[in-house]
């Protein structure tokens, strides 16, 4: 750094005259901004973990509330439910809890979840989108209901569960240790 100060005819240094010269940084401005840009939003993104699987068979009855005798809507509260087909509630439910809120999520999200159950060996697919809504939550409650799930007797063997964008471009996953083998 190189320091230039001129003095008047009296000898006091005038404000005009002193000029520090500092080393031109504008060359790499730009390319910082956005490599600063790409990490943080890879970084939201890339941090979103499924920490829990659960899946259990619930009952239609298990998401009934008060206000619903009263209103006649169903009231899912804080909770987070997608279904493979809304209008039915009883089914099997897979009950994810992530490292952090939902909304962290990109918008548009879906849950891609692929199961092999006791009734046939052929892996079954579901895509369940989320809603644009969503509550501040770390569970998703991903429900196959309705005539996707006919019976309570049907048992799981293997599942996979994964969490996309919009473009199904990979966010998390989370599989059974029998969807591994074999």
């Amino acid at each position: 750094m190189e320091t230039m100060i001129n003095f008047d005819n009296a000898g006091y240094v005038t404000k005009s005259q002193a000029m520090i010269q500092w080393p031109n940084f504008s060359g790499l401005r730009t390319p910082v901004i956005i490599l600063a840009v790409q990490f943080l939003t890879s970084a939201v993104v890339a941090e979103v973990e499924i920490k829990t699987v659960n899946h259990q068979f619930l009952a239609a009855d298990s998401f009934q509330r008060l206000s619903e005798f009263f209103t006649g809507k169903e009231n899912r509260g804080r909770r987070l439910i997608v279904r493979t087909q809304e209008g039915a509630r009883a089914g099997q439910y897979f009950i994810l809890t992530l490292n952090q809120n939902v909304r962290a999520l990109p918008k548009n999200a879906r849950l891609k979840l692929e199961i092999i159950t006791s009734e046939s060996t052929q892996e079954k697919e579901f895509l369940l989108p989320l809603p644009s809504s969503i509550p501040r939550t770390r569970e998703i409650f991903a429900g196959i209901t309705g005539s996707d799930w006919p019976q309570n007797e049907i048992k799981i063997l293997a599942w996979r569960l994964t969490v996309q964008d919009d473009q199904g471009k990979f966010i998390a996953d989370k599989e059974s240790f029998l969807w591994k083998s074999p």
